[in-house]
């Protein structure tokens, strides 16, 4: 819906913003894209996030793990993504 609010130039504070979200995406000129999101649930929120956001995890986990190249190799990734998920 956003990727369609931005190509017609709607503003997304738009005070109907929900209606004209589905007139816009029930149009027969609506340009459907796929995109690829991750959802986080927590005790205290809900985050969804693009690609992107995943990507930058794991870029993370491979400069954090960086200390453990010689000794675990390739293992530094899981050790390194095991730290981070607790």
């Amino acid at each position: 819906i956003h990727s369609n609010l931005i190509y017609f130039r709607e503003p997304l504070k738009n005070p109907k913003f929900t209606e004209r979200a589905i007139e816009i995406s029930c149009s027969p000129s609506a340009n459907a894209q796929a995109v690829n999101l991750i959802h986080v649930q927590t005790d205290k929120s809900n985050m969804a996030a693009f690609l992107s956001v995943g990507w930058g995890l794991m870029a993370d986990i491979d400069i954090e793990s960086e200390r453990w190249r010689k000794s675990l190799g390739s293992n530094r990734f899981v050790l390194g993504g095991l730290i981070r998920a607790l």
